[in-house]
């Protein structure tokens, strides 16, 4: 460049900083002008790629300058070097699109331009050359194309199901009224289509056993976790939108892809633990089956927790019972612990809480499945569970009589000449039950003022020496512990 056309540039430099301080020029903007004036899309791209020098997404006015007063040599041996038309191909050999590209753009850049031509997101993409699967954030050039002819095979990426996906189609689910087998089908047929429903899907980090993360999992651009700025400060913020900014140019490595996630259980498993989350028992239970029914094994755990444990904790006797048949029976110890003790009989608080009846028809499961585990474990779990010391609790203390075990006289203590008043003191207590639930289907709180004035007496005078007992019992360990004079 000779002296005058040196001055000539920085003067137009000059004017240019004037008149925009900010000294960028978006590229988006260059690209709308240059089509403006009739410039075909794909050759904008080069165009535009090629004045890039630093390639990082803005034309500064430093590099337009530069570019302008480019001999008509250098600009033609640059296009040359650097256009090249990349034909994309199916699995089958159809033709998905052509595009004019630079070698100075990404593998995440062409995806772009085939998301615009094609149904594919850029997260569902993968690129193909000569067997070799080609990185988002290569430049073309370092891809080994040689010439400016390259044929790129498209294919679709298999991704592992994440749990903010699983769990916004069990909400759809949720909200279709006697949702069956084809709703979930249909609901599913996407994320599972190539995923093995024994495989884990993917959860938030610090996930404790239902859905607790920020944000969301953006499938469309390749996965990058999307949290919310609000509690960011300033640096944060700039660092994120820098980040931002290398992502819309190189995309998501490998590394990134799963950014903020850990791998959790199987699908089954969190379905399972969705209805925690005021999702109905009725909608996962029909997303259970439909897995069950499609190889899913029932007796998965994770975190120390079982399928059959969830569905307990649950009281949800339509899911136990799937379950149950399709192998996943609870351990007799965890059976026992669902038995409800006299407080929490009468109904459990809060939303989503089944009615009493559906509560009874639960313990009768409960009660039946216990039963079908050998006699030997019967025994050994009734001794553990009985507890003769604990406070009066005639309607538990009569189920665990139930089991068909023979305990001996030392074992029941208090109870030992009370087991036939045991049960028919809970056998009136089910019948007070079963009387509520006719006269109110969708009872879900019976406690015991609500009990026919009879069956309160019966209780009242069957309880009291007890909970004598228990009091003088109480006061003697005070006595020994701190002193007859402080007591």
């Amino acid at each position: 460049m000779d002296a005058t056309s040196k001055a000539v540039k920085e003067a137009i430099l000059s004017q240019m900083n004037a008149m925009h301080p900010t000294g960028y020029i978006s590229k988006a903007k260059m690209a709308t002008i240059l089509e403006g004036v009739g410039m075909p899309k794909d050759g904008a791209q080069v165009l535009l790629s090629a004045i890039d020098v630093n390639q990082d997404g803005d034309i500064s006015q430093e590099e337009l300058v530069s570019w302008v007063f480019k001999t008509k040599q250098d600009i033609s041996d640059g296009a040359l070097e650097s256009a090249v038309s990349l034909r994309v191909e199916t699995m089958t050999g159809d033709l998905a699109a052509v595009l004019h590209m630079s070698l100075e753009n990404t593998v995440w850049e062409v995806k772009g331009r085939l998301a615009e031509v094609t149904d594919m997101p850029q997260g569902k993409q993968q690129l193909v050359l000569q067997h070799s699967v080609l990185k988002n954030d290569t430049y073309l050039h370092a891809c080994g194309i040689q010439g400016p002819d390259a044929v790129l095979t498209l294919v679709k990426r298999l991704t592992v199901p994440k749990l903010s996906e699983l769990e916004n189609m069990i909400q759809e689910l949720d909200e279709i009224s006697d949702a069956g087998p084809e709703d979930v089908a249909r609901t599913f047929s996407n994320l599972f289509q190539h995923h093995d429903l024994n495989k884990p899907i993917l959860v938030p980090e610090r996930f404790s056993g239902h859905y607790e993360g920020e944000g969301e999992f953006d499938e469309e651009s390749g996965g990058a976790y999307d949290g919310p700025y609000d509690d960011y400060d300033a640096s944060e913020v700039e660092a994120t939108l820098e980040e931002k900014a290398r992502l819309e140019r190189f995309g998501p490595n490998e590394a990134m892809e799963d950014l903020g996630f850990e791998i959790g259980a199987p699908a089954l498993w969190h379905v399972v633990d969705m209805q925690k989350q005021l999702v109905s028992p009725g909608t996962v239970c029909v997303a259970a089956k439909w897995m069950l029914s499609r190889g899913a094994h029932a007796d998965v755990e994770w975190k120390n927790r079982s399928v059959a444990k969830l569905a307990l904790e649950d009281k949800s006797e339509a899911l136990l019972r799937d379950l149950s048949l399709a192998g996943a029976k609870p351990s007799l110890h965890d059976l026992l612990s669902a038995l409800p003790n006299s407080d929490e009989l009468g109904g459990r608080s809060g939303s989503g809480s089944p009615t009493l009846s559906a509560l009874l028809k639960f313990l009768d499961l409960v009660l039946e499945l216990a039963k079908s585990y050998p006699l030997e474990d019967r025994e050994k779990a009734f001794a553990e569970k009985f507890q003769a010391e604990d406070d009066c609790d005639v309607w538990r203390k009569a189920r665990l009589l139930d089991l068909g075990v023979t305990p001996d006289t030392a074992m029941l203590g208090w109870w030992a000449d009370k087991q036939s008043d045991t049960k028919l003191l809970a056998a009136s207590m089910d019948a007070a039950m079963q009387e509520a639930c006719r006269l109110e289907p969708e009872v879900q709180y019976f406690w015991q003022h609500r009990w026919p004035e009879d069956l309160q007496t019966r209780y009242k005078e069957f309880a009291d020496p007890l909970n004598k007992m228990e009091l003088d019992r109480r006061e003697e360990y005070e006595r020994e512990e701190y002193g007859a004079d402080e007591f």
